[in-house]
């Protein structure tokens, strides 16, 4: 794959992010839940995947949709987890929070800041100690870097020598203007540790390229830090509103309005536009994604609801 063969799966994965869960805050009425949209999370979500292989685990928080549409998950069989209809990958019963996708490595998803830490601790020790080549990554927020288990995870990973990749999309400290130390905790810990800016979007995808790279070759756990910037649209309530509209490929990548500013995915056209990439070319890319998550979300909504005998699945155990 040539390097701008590279970038544009990079943008189609940030698109199949982006576009999901715009889709969802226009459905979000057939939602009987709070979720959480990955707007503006784009660039971890594709680095990640494009730096996965197979084998490899990623273990996720409840921010998810933006990973698992990147990695290539099923739009139809999210959409109906989150909608609570019949088919989803957990039967409709457990909704946004704890969406999974074994076939691309996404066993487990936790809703607890920080769950998936420890969890991808362990299972980098199990392919280093299987010694399959395999590595696992770990997604969490700034929100989870207060937990004390990610520093215990951090110095274990550390003495066991585990191949494990640590991504935090650190959103709180653009805002605020403060100063992230999760970098400097993560190197005191024995971590290999990088720091990236969302609005970099090549920078996000050579540094979590770089980061697997060096897992897989038996170096230190790797740590990376995204410094990302809150998505203005995800206003208070239980369903997101999407107030800056549609991400629009064909005008995003010259606006200058606050939030066009900072999008990462109009940071990654501009990019490509400065490659000498069409913007037909990525139009096309766009549509196709459009296509296929109108497909997705009509037969979603037009599945059966959960029924109610799914409550006690997988409660009990064979007596």
């Amino acid at each position: 794959m040539s390097v701008d063969e590279q970038l544009l799966d990079y943008l189609t994965r940030m698109l199949r992010a982006r576009r999901f869960d715009e889709v969802l805050c226009d459905h979000g009425a057939y939602v009987n839940d709070t979720y959480h949209v990955s707007i503006g999370l784009e660039s971890s979500a594709a680095a990640i995947a494009c730096a996965q292989e197979k084998g490899d685990s990623l273990l996720l928080n409840h921010r998810n949709h933006g990973q698992l549409a990147a990695c290539g998950a099923s739009p139809e069989l999210m959409y109906r987890e989150i909608f609570g209809r019949d088919g989803g990958s957990q039967r409709g019963k457990l909704g946004s929070f704890h969406l999974i996708d074994v076939e691309h490595g996404i066993a487990y998803v936790s809703a607890m800041l920080a769950g998936g830490v420890p969890l991808s601790i362990g299972m980098a020790l199990a392919n280093k100690r299987i010694g399959n080549g395999s590595i696992s990554f770990a997604y969490l927020g700034d929100g989870a870097m207060d937990e004390g288990i990610v520093y215990e995870s951090f110095n274990i990973a550390s003495v066991w020598h585990v191949p494990v990749v640590i991504v935090c999309d650190n959103s709180g400290s653009r805002p605020s203007g403060r100063q992230s130390k999760f970098s400097i905790l993560a190197e005191a810990c024995g971590l290999t540790a990088f720091r990236t800016d969302a609005q970099n979007p090549l920078d996000v995808f050579s540094t979590v390229a770089l980061a697997a790279a060096a897992a897989r070759k038996g170096e230190e756990p790797q740590f990376v830090e995204i410094v990302s910037e809150p998505w203005p649209g995800n206003a208070t309530g239980s369903h997101p509103q999407n107030i800056t509209g549609p991400f629009d490929l064909a005008t995003a990548h010259s606006r200058s309005d606050e939030w066009s500013v900072v999008d990462p995915l109009a940071h990654m056209v501009r990019l490509l536009r400065s490659r000498g990439v069409s913007l037909d070319v990525m139009a096309e890319i766009d549509s196709d994604i459009n296509g296929k998550l109108a497909d997705a979300v009509r037969a979603a909504l037009g599945a059966p609801l959960a029924p109610e005998s799914v409550v006690f699945e997988h409660v009990w155990g064979d007596q």
